[in-house]
């Protein structure tokens, strides 16, 4: 067999992996597809959250535990924009100073026994 013969071989059968690999990846995503219009699949009655964390694994996604102190959102964006939860102060600052800027957005959903300003 000479030199051009293995290339070539050696590139068929990389081609070969990458469509096996395609073909896998598309019978993946139609079966996340259907088991996702399934509605027993997307609330298994197990309290944890078991069947939630499964589904959004197999979509690539994960859920991830942020500390619950009261800035647990902030945390959360921080996370998502910043990488870590570090920078949930300056989060939570911005979103504060956005909702004193558009106060007649905000005041109808508020607590009534509680001022805007208090809030």
């Amino acid at each position: 067999m000479t030199r051009r013969t293995k290339q070539v071989s050696k590139q068929s059968k990389g081609n070969k992996r990458e469509n096996v690999e395609r073909r896998s990846d598309a019978r993946r995503q139609k079966n996340i597809s259907k088991k996702a219009n399934d509605k027993d699949y997307c609330f298994d009655e197990d309290g944890d959250f078991k069947s939630f964390r499964r589904q959004m694994e197999m979509q690539g996604y994960k859920i991830k535990d942020v500390m619950g102190d009261g800035n647990c959102l902030f945390r959360a964006l921080a996370d998502q924009f910043n990488g870590d939860d570090k920078m949930h102060g300056k989060h939570r600052k911005d979103v504060v100073q956005y909702m004193q800027q558009h106060k007649d957005d905000f005041a109808p959903f508020l607590d009534e026994t509680v001022t805007f300003e208090k809030y």
